[in-house]
């Protein structure tokens, strides 16, 4: 195998991983996303959405155009900078076919803008983060034709619909740009969409795309279903045998719901951490911390059998 098509098979198969995951952290942010006063998740989705797509789509200029080791010291102006509706424009030219309809276009300007103009804004003197706010909910009440107003409770439909809207719409794009790669990688006969089947990207780039909402859901869904199932089971299960050995911590009630609700989205709770730490911190010795903590670690590690 020559080095341009080691480079185009294997760089850019490990490239393609690497965009999935970045892709698929956006929609999870997207999917906890609970208030527009989250000025820090709100720049968690957009970086890893725009880094995720620009690189997708360089993926795509460099199987098409980079085909001499010259190219590499030739590249064009446009890989080295971050303006992804001008990558888009340059993969119409190779892909004559390529359709991405008009309402998703506008994501291309959305992670443009937050890419060059507030990815590192508040290290500006004069920026606030009313800036990066507002340029995610006016593209928000673009895609879902409705008006909101960051600084107003926003109804909890309006906020799924927007939350469902935006995790398509990538998903959308990711998977119309993968199967271009594909097609691509099939002409050059190479493997460079051979993706490992429980990452990221495989859920990203092998899921119908008008599903990823429902596919990140149900994966919330499914943590849920395990909580039903661990209230349910027997006391013979490995996992009563632990927890009967084990002193129950009082958690307050009141926050339980909270607290799962933190977990269900992918979010470790802070305040559940702290009222584990305070237990913890009550316990007599060292020794009954460590041997507690080795104990409940048993629960889910992969490299111990419990029977």
């Amino acid at each position: 195998m020559d080095k341009l098509t080691y480079f185009k098979n294997f760089n850019m198969g490990r490239e393609l991983e690497i965009c999935g995951d970045f892709l698929y952290e956006s929609m999870r942010a997207m999917y906890s996303f609970r208030s527009f006063h989250e000025q820090f998740t709100i720049n968690k989705i957009l970086y890893f959405g725009s880094v995720g797509i620009e690189r997708l789509q360089k993926i795509i200029l460099c199987l098409y155009n980079f085909n001499t080791e010259e190219s590499f010291d030739s590249a064009p102006k446009y890989m080295h900078e971050h303006n992804h509706s001008t990558l888009h424009d340059q993969i119409k030219k190779s892909v004559s076919d390529l359709i991405i309809k008009k309402e998703l276009l506008c994501t291309f300007q959305l992670f443009q803008e937050y890419y060059n103009n507030h990815r590192y804004g508040e290290f500006e003197l004069d920026y606030s983060s009313d800036q990066l706010v507002s340029l995610f909910a006016n593209y928000l009440s673009n895609i879902t034709g409705k008006k909101f107003d960051a600084k107003e409770p926003i109804n909890p439909c309006d906020f799924e619909l927007m939350k469902k809207l935006y995790i398509n719409h990538l998903g959308k794009i990711a998977t119309e740009y993968f199967k271009i790669i594909q097609n691509k990688s099939n002409e050059l006969n190479i493997y460079t969409t051979e993706l490992y089947s429980d990452s990221n990207a495989y859920k990203v780039f092998y899921c119908l795309e008008e599903k990823m909402y429902e596919n990140i859901r149900f994966e919330s869904i499914a943590f849920k279903e395990l909580i039903v199932y661990l209230s349910k089971i027997g006391s013979k299960a490995n996992i009563k045998k632990i927890s009967r050995s084990l002193k129950k911590i009082h958690f307050d009630p009141a926050m339980i719901n909270d607290y799962l609700t933190e977990l269900s989205v992918f979010k470790s709770s802070s305040m559940l951490t702290d009222e584990v730490y305070e237990f913890y911190n009550q316990l007599e010795t060292e020794k009954k911390r460590k041997g507690r903590k080795e104990l409940v670690d048993l629960i889910g590690n992969p490299f111990v059998v419990l029977d």
